[in-house]
């Protein structure tokens, strides 16, 4: 498998569930969304990088995080998601196109949450092949503390003169209190980091998940609503991510709505595949 490994893209049929609803978004004023937009240069080898930062105003601090790149772009990974100095949200990616420059968008939504603290574990992933998973890392908050949302981050060129391709497969709750990131990894050694964020003043969630089914060369988005009485506290996903089958990128997670969080990522052409969305939701 070479590195950079390309998404094929053909004339099949787009599949697109749900649409953002920015005017939901900004007529909740418990939160305010920041957003800070970069382009990601075209393939110098390795690939490509940029990372963009939104800021939250002052006397707000970042209480979930989300990211959008199109899904018209076809060789773009994301290769981390993480608080950045207080108030600001960092999202990075990677382009492996040699032709094509992809914008990469970071969204904060800002609140009030107390005592946010970082809890990390790292696990390195061996170059993977055929028939393999994507490998997981769980980061765990402390007793007496709650997951408020998470982050991850992964590092492409970890080791001086050897590159690696990974490619995120999941983010999303594991247990009362983890944090769970996933990726499956062609080439090299990756070091993949989840980050739970979490907080003593973190509401108790229930989760809620919506499913659907993405094409070979297709596009889909999915969105999981909370039920009615409650609001979205943070959100997750997860895909099907393999060497020779499905191949589901991530391009965005945002929450459209008070209680909504939406995500969409495209396929490439040798599987269809699923692609899940999980809201988790608190009393408002």
């Amino acid at each position: 498998m070479a590195h950079g490994r390309k998404l094929v893209t053909g004339a099949a049929a787009v599949a697109a569930i749900g649409v953002v609803a920015l005017a939901a978004l900004q007529a909740d004023s418990r939160l305010l969304e920041r957003t800070k937009s970069v382009t990601v240069p075209v393939d110098t080898g390795p690939g490509g990088t940029a990372s963009a930062k939104a800021r939250c105003p002052r006397g707000k601090r970042v209480v979930l995080g989300g990211l959008d790149v199109p899904l018209s772009v076809e060789d773009v990974t994301i290769t981390h998601l993480k608080l950045a100095s207080g108030r600001g949200w960092r999202a990075g990616a990677v382009n492996y196109d040699a032709d094509e420059e992809a914008s990469l968008t970071s969204i904060a939504y800002c609140g009030r949450l107390k005592g946010i603290e970082a809890r990390e574990r790292t696990v390195k992933i061996p170059e993977q092949g055929s028939g393999e998973r994507p490998v997981t890392v769980t980061a765990q908050c402390r007793r007496g503390e709650r997951l408020a949302f998470g982050g991850f981050d992964y590092d492409q060129g970890a080791q001086p003169g050897v590159s690696n391709d990974a490619y995120l497969s999941e983010l999303r709750r594991m247990g009362k209190r983890g944090w769970q990131v996933g990726a499956f990894n062609f080439t090299g050694e990756a070091p993949l980091t989840a980050i739970a964020y979490c907080s003593t003043h973190a509401p108790r969630t229930t989760t809620v998940e919506e499913t659907v089914n993405v094409d070979p060369d297709g596009r889909g988005r999915v969105k999981a609503k909370c039920d009615g009485g409650e609001r979205l506290a943070f959100g997750g996903y997860k895909a099907d991510v393999t060497h020779s089958r499905a191949f589901i990128l991530l391009r965005s997670l945002e929450r459209t709505s008070a209680g909504a969080w939406q995500v969409s990522a495209r396929n490439g052409n040798q599987g269809a595949g699923d692609l899940t969305a999980f809201a988790y939701c608190a009393k408002r």
